[in-house]
């Protein structure tokens, strides 16, 4: 594998780890009902979940807490 194809390699697999953790975040957020946007996310209707670009403060905090028990 070339250097560019193991660069390339490593950005999907951090891609992926991260996309699993925004999906465990909004996993817990909704069992513990929890607003995604009071923990810094936001929800698809298609149940895909991206990061808010301007978290609250609270917000940030709390996904920083809760990011922690998944890691």
């Amino acid at each position: 594998m070339t250097e560019t194809g193991k660069i390339l390699s490593g950005l999907k697999k951090s891609q992926k780890k991260r996309e699993r953790l925004l999906g465990y975040i909004a996993n817990y957020a909704y069992l513990n009902n929890l607003s995604p946007k009071s923990i810094g996310l936001y929800v698809f209707p298609n149940g895909h979940v991206i990061e808010d670009r301007y978290p609250t403060i609270q917000a940030q905090e709390e996904f920083e807490r809760i990011s922690k028990m998944y890691v």
